[in-house]
């Protein structure tokens, strides 16, 4: 097995689905997002 990175990009509705969380990085705004490295199996 290759060794890969995983991007994972999550949508956080508000109570009341109208706005979503977005956060900083760098100069832009994004999703909220958590990376994995190595090997995965589902």
């Amino acid at each position: 097995m290759s060794d890969a990175i995983r991007e994972y990009y999550f949508i956080v509705p508000d109570a009341g689905d109208a706005h979503v969380l977005l956060v900083p990085e760098g100069k832009f705004w994004t999703l909220p997002h958590a990376t994995q490295e190595g090997a995965f199996k589902w």
